[in-house]
């Protein structure tokens, strides 16, 4: 059919019968092709068809040296930074180097939190339809919502996530297979989101 339309088009040098010969072919009439239609698009606005761009199992790995430098990297002052660790009975304190040896190990000081502290920490999440599992087993049923491609609000029912009564929305950047987070001024969201950027992996 697409050939023969072509055939007439050829051969007619009349505007009139040009128009007979689109319209024969589908065009020039107004419409457009359905989304059944040979070489249609879908539509990229159906709920069905979004794409998660979280998706998968990503895994990060840093040191000490690199969770100081989020948290510094943050803003968070002494003082917020205090608020935030004396909400967690490892740290009865509350002093960022205390905190830094709870979570590193070594022989921390007030002038240097990663004192001793020469490993390295590695985290693998998986994003899967709604739900964030992490490895530790305290945490469970964290769920997150995609708001747009660079934006999600994460429900955390054990609060261990999320600082309770703290709106949970971060902000993410993935470029292939690299993602990185802003998770806002939470230290403990900053040490294990933000130290490192997260890779692919499966």
């Amino acid at each position: 059919m697409w050939l023969r339309c072509r055939s007439i088009a050829r051969r007619t040098l009349v505007a009139a019968a040009m128009l007979l010969v689109l319209a024969a072919c589908g065009g020039g009439d107004g419409t457009t092709e359905s989304a059944g239609s040979p070489g249609a698009v879908a539509a990229t606005d159906d709920p069905g068809t979004e794409v998660d761009p979280l998706e998968g199992e990503w895994r990060a790995e840093y040191a000490c040296e690199d969770s100081l430098r989020a948290i510094e990297r943050s803003g968070l002052s002494r003082s917020q930074i205090r608020v935030q660790i004396l909400r967690d009975p490892c740290c009865p304190t509350g002093s960022l180097h205390s905190f830094m040896g709870a979570w590193w190990g070594g022989t921390p000081t007030e002038s240097d939190p990663c004192r001793g502290a020469t490993k390295s920490r590695s985290f693998v999440v998986r994003f899967e339809e709604g739900s964030l599992e992490m490895p530790d087993p305290d945490v469970v049923g964290v769920e997150y919502d995609l708001l747009d491609d660079h934006t999600i609000d994460v429900t955390d029912p054990s609060d261990n996530v999320c600082p309770p009564g703290v709106e949970c929305r971060w902000g993410f950047e993935r470029t292939g297979d690299e993602l990185t987070f802003d998770v806002g001024e939470n230290i403990y969201g900053i040490m294990f989101w933000e130290s490192a950027s997260f890779q692919r992996i499966g």
